[in-house]
C-alpha cells in the first residue's frame, strides 16, 4: 500500500504532522485486519500487510476493499481536514511466488500499476 497525495501533508503541515497522520494510517489498518495477520510499514509512506489462512482470491479483495475504505477517511488533525488516496497491489501465494521477495515485487509491480491507470 502506497499512499496517494501524501507528500504535501509534510510539505503543508510539517512533518510531525505527516507521523501523526503515519501512525493514523496503521492504526486504521491495524482495525482492518486479524490478529493473525502482519502489517508493517516498509518506509516513507508505504505498508505492507500480509493475509493468513485466506479461504479465497475474492475474502484477499474484500479486506483490500476495507484498507481502501478505511485509509481514504479523511482525517481530522489540528482543525486542518486531510484527505488521501492509496495505491494497493496485492500478490497471491503461491500463483504470484513462493518466497517473500517474490510476493512484495508483485504486488509492488501491480501497485505502481494501478498508479499509473489512475493518474
Amino acid at each position: 500500500m502506497d499512499m496517494d497525495r501524501f507528500k504535501p501533508v509534510n510539505d503543508t503541515y510539517g512533518h510531525a504532522t505527516g507521523d501523526r497522520v503515519l501512525k493514523l494510517i496503521a492504526e486504521r489498518i491495524k482495525t482492518e485486519l486479524r490478529t493473525e495477520d502482519t502489517v508493517a510499514r516498509l518506509g516513507g509512506d508505504e505498508f505492507v500487510a500480509m493475509l493468513e489462512d485466506v479461504e479465497s482470491h475474492r475474502q484477499a479483495d474484500k479486506v483490500v476493499e476495507r484498507l481502501r475504505a478505511a485509509i481514504e477517511r479523511p482525517y481530522e488533525l489540528d482543525g486542518h481536514t486531510i484527505y488521501l488516496g492509496v495505491s494497493i497491489g496485492i500478490a497471491y501465494y503461491p500463483e504470484d511466488g513462493l518466497l517473500i521477495d517474490e510476493l512484495l515485487e508483485v504486488a509492488d509491480r501491480k501497485m505502481y500499476g494501478n498508479k499509473s491507470a489512475q493518474a
